[in-house]
């Protein structure tokens, strides 16, 4: 006669957890290899992304995604997420909620990057932001990200060229006319961001984006990027979040 099982506990559950995410982390098709991420946009958008790494002692999962896609977006105006992991074949699944960190121009994004396969890197590249509906074959993959570069300074420029949600200006040029000052916020101890103050006119481009867009804020991306002896740093990349005319 066999002795009955004992109960699972609170511990045990959770040390399965970790061993099959690590599992996953080194299994291609792992079912929690490819969990379900869901953000609190307006979409109420819920994708399928790749897990990349996780720290059990930190609690913390990481997953790649484009700067200018929608979920990146949900996520600049509430970090708040959830991860759905499901093993069909267990019947198990994990809802993992809490509050998400994007990265990108940092330390976090340049090792990430770094460990990005060639291959792969032309994904985060095309000229058409993640989610763009297309009416056309879209042409290749920008600049040297092609060929699984880092971007250039061209191709960053290229790139904030496009338009991403809301039509850009026409003529960038008058937008960078107008521009003013520039002030970027860097801390560890609170939130970091960025501030533009440009000049408007009734003539101008961004008085059709910024003024007309009848209190909308255009989710624009912006990079901002310092040449230091032919070498381009990102101070800033993020997104526009509030606007203020006066």
């Amino acid at each position: 006669m066999n002795a009955p099982k004992e109960p699972p506990t609170l511990g045990s559950v959770l040390e399965e957890g970790w061993r099959s995410w690590r599992l996953a982390l080194r299994t291609p098709g792992h079912p929690f290899r490819t969990p379900v991420v869901a953000t609190a946009g307006d979409d109420g958008g819920a994708r399928v992304v790749v897990l990349r790494s996780m720290d059990p002692e930190a609690g913390e999962w990481e997953f790649h995604t484009d700067a200018r896609s929608p979920k990146s977006m949900a996520l600049a105006r509430s970090p708040w997420m959830t991860w759905v992991f499901y093993d069909a074949g267990t019947g198990v699944q994990w809802r993992v909620r809490g509050r998400a960190r994007l990265h990108a121009g940092d330390d976090v994004w340049r090792d990430a990057w770094e460990r990005v396969p060639e291959a792969s890197r032309a994904n985060y590249g095309t000229d058409a932001a993640p989610g763009t509906a297309l009416t056309a074959q879209p042409d290749a993959p920008f600049g040297t990200l092609a060929r699984g570069d880092a971007p250039t300074l061209d191709a960053l420029r290229d790139w904030q060229s496009r338009p991403l949600g809301q039509p850009l200006p026409d003529s960038i040029g008058a937008v960078i006319d107008a521009l003013e000052s520039v002030q970027v916020t860097s801390s560890a101890d609170s939130r970091s961001g960025f501030q533009l103050t440009f000049s408007l006119s009734s003539r101008s481009p961004l008085y059709t984006v910024l003024v007309l867009a009848a209190g909308q804020v255009p989710w624009l991306r912006v990079i901002l990027i310092a040449t230091v002896k032919g070498t381009p740093n990102v101070l800033a990349d993020g997104v526009v979040t509030r606007q203020e005319v006066g």
